[in-house]
Parts: C-alpha cells; structure tokens; sequence
C-alpha cells in the first residue's frame, strides 16, 4: 500500500518539461568539458600562464554550476501537488481535491511509468529521477496519465492543500 503525489505542472507540454531539463544537465556537462579542454590547451594557444587560466576555468565552472542549479530549482517551483494516488491490493485509489475516484486492477490493461524530470542531487529522489508520467491504459481504450512524485508520501493522514 503505497502513496504518491500527484503534481500540477504549468505548463501545456509536462513531458517537454523533463526533455527540457535532461538537455539542460547534458549542456552542462558539455560545456564543463569544454572548460577543462579550454584550461588545458589555453596556454598553449592564448600564450597565458597557468594560474590566469586555472581561475578563470573556475570561475566559469562555478559560474555555469550556479547558473544551471538556480535555473532548475526555480522550475520545481512551478510543481503543485493536487492529490495523491494510492496503490492498494485490489485498487488504485485517486484523490484529487475533493473527488475521489477508485480503479479496479480488472478495468486496467497497462499501467506505464516513464522517467520525466531528473533529480539534482542524491537527496532529492532514490532513483535519479524527481517525478515520473505514470499512465493508466483502461481495457475500454481510455488513458489517463499523471506527474507523480519518485518518494511515497510519508504521512498517510496528511490534508492535501487546495490550489485554485
């Protein structure tokens, strides 16, 4: 028995959003390795001593690694948590507001989990991952997918605020 959050994202496309930010870490390495090929072969083709180049590489470094945390922090300020689902043994329970609505295993043909938006540090998330899309394909051709968090909730009786 276990129990997720569900989030809102603000945006018109949530899987965009996790696309947006795994190209975002791979820039960031991209670009650190151009910084320590630049600190490497800049005195050779600048003519300059070692320590200008070793501080500036840092600078640079550092500059980017603020630049790039800031820039994701600030997008898991746009996540708002709706609800909540619960996988029980005989049903999926989905409370969002005040609605609650319950899914027999029997009416679901698939249940799906695709990594969306990756985790900045090992304290966030135990599997690398923040959130994940979890879709539920029904055996009468419906779908419906959510945000859902990577940790399970930790207090079962806690009040899911109301966002409006």
């Amino acid at each position: 028995m276990s129990k997720y959050s569900i989030y809102r994202i603000d945006n018109p496309d949530p899987e965009g959003v996790g696309l947006r930010r795994r190209r975002l870490n791979w820039i960031f390495v991209a670009v650190s390795f151009a910084i320590v090929l630049l600190f490497m072969a800049g005195p050779v083709i600048f003519k300059a001593n070692f320590m200008t180049m070793y501080l500036i590489s840092v600078v640079l470094v550092l500059a980017l690694a603020v630049f790039f945390q800031w820039r994701m922090k600030y997008e898991h300020t746009k996540f708002k948590i709706i609800g909540n689902i619960e996988f029980t043994r005989t049903v999926i329970v989905k409370h969002i507001d005040d609605s609650v609505e319950e899914f027999s295993y029997n009416s679901i043909k698939r249940i799906e989990l695709e990594k969306h938006i990756p985790s900045l540090n090992i304290a966030e998330s135990k599997s690398d991952y923040l959130t994940f899309i979890l879709s539920l394909n029904f055996i009468d051709s419906g779908k419906e997918c959510f945000v859902v968090s990577d940790k399970p909730m930790e207090v079962f009786n806690q009040k899911i605020p109301s966002h409006t």
